[in-house]
């Protein structure tokens, strides 16, 4: 018995006097460990998400949109935006996100009996949603965050000479929305991701006004899957004490609304390819 305590007593003394000569000598900060694994705050390559989880950025947006309707008609054109976004991401948390997007633009083309057409494009977006992260402890970092959420869209799309007929057309709809946001480290300043959203529209309504020869009606329209494909490139330099990054997102989004029947005029499928890009300056906090 004497001698299992003396050697217990040998032994912390041993790791004590190996503590102390580490902590004088190689600068080793051994009471610091403890902090060190509840919080990344303490090391210089975190990433920030871990000392500033929340991220709201606002920036321009422009894209390229061509519009295809059944009979023929097609158009493309030009637009620019803003979007703002609000986004709470921390390692194994719950997430909370939201998103707002106003912009336009003016599309050109032809009607399918080949009459040139022109029209104001103009979108709008609000969208709020929850998820939960998943992110590596160590470099590079990955981060994976799958969520959900409710959202409402707006398009109005107005025909103006030399179309043949000033009609404007206004489409509405609340929708469900789910995807994932994904990022990972390539170097302790840039990080690359790629984020799916997806749209399942709830009732979508078609207001058709402005005809000269009717009444103004609301059409249904047949409930289709859209999506929006983002990969974020992002610049987590030293900014404003890291308060600041920059991020420049290119995009693809698909918007499909399918035919419906209605009277006196049934809705046709209708398709729009996006592209474009935002530049996105992200405030932490």
């Amino acid at each position: 018995m004497i001698l299992n305590r003396t050697a217990l007593l040998f032994s912390l003394a041993m790791l004590y006097t190996s503590a102390t000569y580490a902590e004088e000598y190689y600068g080793y900060d051994l009471s610091s460990t403890y902090e060190q694994e509840q919080c990344y705050c303490t090391c210089e390559d975190s990433p920030p998400n871990m000392c500033h989880p929340s991220a709201l950025s606002i920036g321009p947006e422009y894209y390229y949109a061509e519009r295809t309707r059944h009979g023929g008609t097609k158009q493309n054109g030009n637009a620019v935006g803003i979007r703002i976004t609000y986004d709470y991401i921390k390692r194994y948390c719950f997430y909370i996100g939201g998103q707002a997007f106003y912009g336009g633009g003016t599309l050109t083309g032809h009607t399918g009996s080949g009459s040139k057409i022109k029209s104001r494009l103009t979108d709008a977006l609000i969208e709020v949603s929850g998820g939960y992260t998943f992110q590596m402890k160590c470099y590079p970092y990955a981060a994976i965050t799958p969520y959900v959420g409710y959202g409402y869209f707006s398009e109005v799309n107005k025909f103006v000479h030399p179309s043949p007929l000033p009609i404007k057309f206004t489409t509405e709809y609340n929708y469900f929305a789910y995807g994932f946001l994904s990022s990972v480290y390539i170097n302790s300043w840039l990080t690359v991701g790629l984020n799916a959203r997806f749209r399942a529209p709830w009732q979508p309504r078609c207001k058709v006004s402005d005809d000269p020869d009717f009444d103004n009606l609301r059409q249904r329209i047949g409930e289709c899957f859209q999506y929006r494909i983002e990969v974020p490139l992002t610049y987590t330099g030293h900014l404003i004490c890291n308060w600041l990054e920059v991020a420049i997102v290119p995009f693809y989004e698909q918007r499909f609304y399918g035919k419906r029947e209605n009277f006196p005029f049934d809705f046709l499928k209708t398709n729009y390819n996006i592209y474009g890009a935002n530049l996105q300056f992200i405030f932490r906090f």
